[in-house]
């Protein structure tokens, strides 16, 4: 055994001497160290414990987020709302500026000749919890046979679709789960109507699941709504759409305002008007969700 002291360090003991020493910390020391400071320890592990908590946690709120966003859109498909408004409830679009867009060479159209358009009613109702009996909100949504084939992620699992023209609605799945009433037979009531759930359909575990759909129409004469709240609509090839020169002036007098740009670019929101920004890298167009009113 070696015995070092600071006296004798460089002239007593050479390098050589000390080459099979052994320098490392003994493992019992390090667990009898932390048994001595045990409450730092334990604080410091709990701290540690809990960023990664969090961490984990935000990040799979994030992911089911996106997960429950992104998958009601199509690739192919706008929503288009009032200039102003950040969600579909708060928009409102008249009937003439809803016949505008529609006919707007940008459109789609089937081979039967219709145009790819959903002209619909948007409503925050409340309605009693299955578990507690007491009232949540869940948004209505007034549609068409258009609406529909425009989501391909809803699939009807129980009943059937509702009929154009009456008082019939199909709930999305996380609504006939925890709602009173919400199941196929039902009887809903609200806009001082009775509302016969006539269908359950699953979308995929998107935000549609939560929302309670009918007759458009018939909801906004049951809500006393003469305007619609948004409209959704397919977006033909970029074939369909007229040569525009220069990019960047307003088409006609039907308040767009068009624009080109490239993969991966960012294109601001214009001031006084919607969007239409032809893409460069596929033969599709891209709608922004404003119109210019």
């Amino acid at each position: 055994a070696y015995e070092i002291t600071y006296g004798d360090w460089s002239s007593d003991v050479c390098s050589s001497d000390l080459a099979g020493l052994n320098m490392s910390v003994p493992l019992h020391y390090i667990a009898r160290n932390l048994w001595t400071r045990r409450l730092t320890t334990l604080l410091t592990a709990t701290g540690l414990t809990l960023v990664v908590f969090v961490f984990a946690t935000v990040l799979m709120m994030d992911e089911g987020l996106k997960r429950t966003l992104v998958t009601t859109g199509e690739i192919d498909n706008v929503v288009i709302i009032r200039k102003g408004s950040e969600t579909e409830i708060q928009s409102i679009i008249g009937r003439d500026q809803a016949g505008v867009i529609e006919m707007h060479p940008a459109i789609a159209v089937d081979g039967k000749g219709v145009r790819q358009v959903s002209k619909e009613c948007v409503v925050l109702i409340s309605l009693t919890r299955l578990n507690d009996s007491k009232p949540s909100n869940v948004v209505i949504r007034g549609t068409t046979p258009v609406g529909l084939a425009l989501r391909p992620q809803v699939r009807v699992k129980e009943g059937r679709l509702f009929r154009a023209g009456t008082s019939e609605i199909v709930v999305g799945a996380s609504i006939a789960s925890r709602f009173a009433n919400a199941g196929v037979g039902g009887v809903l009531r609200f806009a001082q109507r009775d509302w016969t759930v006539v269908g359950v359909f699953d979308a995929g575990g998107s935000g549609f699941d939560s929302e309670v759909w009918g007759d458009a129409e018939q909801l906004m004469q049951a809500f006393r709504r003469p305007v619609y709240s948004a409209i959704v609509a397919r977006l033909a090839t970029s074939d369909a759409v007229p040569p525009l020169d220069p990019p960047g002036e307003c088409s006609g007098s039907h308040g767009f305002r068009v624009g080109c740009r490239s993969s991966g670019s960012v294109m601001p929101r214009m001031p006084n008007s919607g969007v239409l920004v032809l893409a460069t890298d596929r033969k599709s167009t891209r709608l922004n969700s404003s119109h210019r009113t």
